[in-house]
């Protein structure tokens, strides 16, 4: 199907939500996608791999570089970085000289946009939702911590009889070195 012809596409902003929460929420199916725009799953599956980002040949002073697009900024963004660092690989494997070596501004630059590339997916995943802050584990931990604190309390303030207090406290006790 023609990228003008897409009803995704067409669409606009709403199209771009739809696929967007496609690939960021495990509710959304392609099922969904089609039925929304009455297009076959067929068409939908071509709409993500074909025309969400573009890969396209570009011939920059007589030489065919590979360039993505997306009309999402980040992917766009992305694409950019990576077809730069594409570049500057296949300008080390040129430059090398008769025994090998490679210039060492050249693998500097290389090192910087590796880092700010693999920066900016970390922020795009987790902008998009597939990737949870590291905070979120710690306050799940702390949750646990404090309602196992909890259950202690409650569990040391006479709830239970006299025979099974003294058992269950030193089975917390022996459970209580795990936590720290």
């Amino acid at each position: 199907m023609d990228k003008e012809l897409c009803p995704i596409c067409r669409s606009g902003p709403i199209g771009f939500k739809f696929t967007r929460d496609f690939h960021t929420k495990p509710n959304v199916t392609l099922e969904d996608l089609a039925r929304h725009f009455d297009m076959d799953k067929e068409d939908v599956i071509e709409h993500i791999n074909h025309h969400e980002m573009q890969i396209m040949t570009k011939n920059v002073n007589g030489i065919d570089k590979t360039v993505i697009s997306s009309p999402d900024f980040y992917l766009n963004e992305f694409g950019f970085m990576y077809g730069t660092l594409k570049d500057l690989l296949q300008e080390v494997i040129d430059q090398r000289d008769a025994d090998g070596n490679v210039d060492s501004i050249l693998i500097d630059q290389i090192t910087k946009l590796t880092k700010e590339m693999n920066n900016s997916l970390t922020k795009l995943g987790e902008f998009q939702g597939r990737l949870k802050n590291a905070g979120d584990s710690e306050t799940k931990i702390l949750q646990v911590e404090g309602n196992l604190n909890i259950i202690t309390d409650i569990l040391s303030g006479g709830c239970l009889c006299d025979k099974c207090q003294p058992r269950v406290m030193k089975k917390l006790d022996s459970v209580m070195h795990l936590l720290k």
